[in-house]
């Protein structure tokens, strides 16, 4: 998801039909270690800045500039990609597909 001219934001993502209370589920982000660096981009564990809130929803906190934003700071932007994480095979028999941002809250 992308946000336009936000510095920092709480957003929280349902994903329906999936239930992250079994097989240890984290999240993680893909983007670079350092916003901006472009040689720092890989899939980052993202544990420190997402809670889960429910059995298919996790909140996430986002700033400009800091780790989980793609763009650098001062963009007044935040751009993030990534997703629930699991390293268990039965992760697709839950058959979730679809995901749903709901309510981003920005300071």
């Amino acid at each position: 998801f992308d946000i336009q001219n936000c510095a920092q934001a709480t957003v929280e993502l349902t994903f329906h039909n999936a239930n992250f209370n079994q097989y240890g589920w984290s999240f993680r982000f893909y983007g670079p270690s350092t916003p901006g660096v472009n040689n720092t981009v890989g899939w980052w564990d993202f544990s420190a800045r997402s809670t889960r809130v429910g059995v298919n929803k996790w909140r996430l906190n986002i700033q400009d500039g800091q780790f989980g934003s793609y763009r650098p700071a001062g963009t007044n932007a935040l751009l993030f990609e990534g997703g629930p994480a699991c390293n268990d095979d039965r992760l697709m028999q839950s058959s979730f597909e679809d995901a749903q941002v709901l309510l981003p809250s920005c300071n």
